[in-house]
């Protein structure tokens, strides 16, 4: 267990990661921005409370946390960047702020217990491969503000049983629901 002082304001790039004995983390509000693969390989990590301070993740900051079943998503963040939580094979459910403008590539990739996600009205994207792999994924709401599903997004979500695309979407990437 680690618990971060009231003034640290930025985890820097790879500062946690592989540690895999890392359980828990408390994160003060005076962080503002999670570095490119903070915490990428804490296979041990099970929960994680993002403060609202937080207006940047990098990317694959949470990659390959394979214990991680519960995470908070504070308001003001405006993307998923790439990789952000791929292969956090216990991640079962996510809510994403109304912020989130964006889904990079790959952001859930491999999110084997990934069940179902409801993609806030704010998104217009989704990149390749965000949620490829999501072999338990059997529902997601797409947003009627959606224009473009890039290709690969949903590539072996072979639990994927309906989803309904909306009217904005102009879009749809080769492959995308392969």
């Amino acid at each position: 267990k680690i618990k971060l002082h009231d003034g640290f304001t930025c985890i820097e790039k790879g500062a946690f990661r592989g540690c895999d004995n890392l359980s828990e983390i408390y994160i003060p509000v005076t962080v503002t921005e999670i570095k490119d693969g903070a915490f990428s390989g804490c296979s041990s990590l099970s929960s994680i409370d993002i403060p609202v301070s937080v207006c940047r993740i990098g990317s694959s900051s949470f990659m390959s946390c394979s214990s991680l079943k519960d995470v908070s998503i504070p308001e003001g963040l405006t993307e998923i960047s790439e990789s952000t939580f791929e292969d956090c094979s216990s991640l079962t459910s996510i809510v994403l702020p109304l912020t989130i403008k964006r889904i990079c590539a790959r952001a859930f990739k491999k999110c084997v217990s990934l069940q179902y996600i409801e993609i806030p009205e704010s998104v217009i994207e989704i990149d390749a491969s965000a949620f490829d792999g999501c072999s338990k994924l059997s529902c997601v709401k797409l947003p009627s503000t959606l224009r473009k599903i890039h290709s690969e997004a949903f590539k072996d979500c072979i639990s994927l049983k309906r989803i309904d695309i909306p009217e904005a979407v102009c879009e749809i990437g080769p492959g995308a629901f392969y």
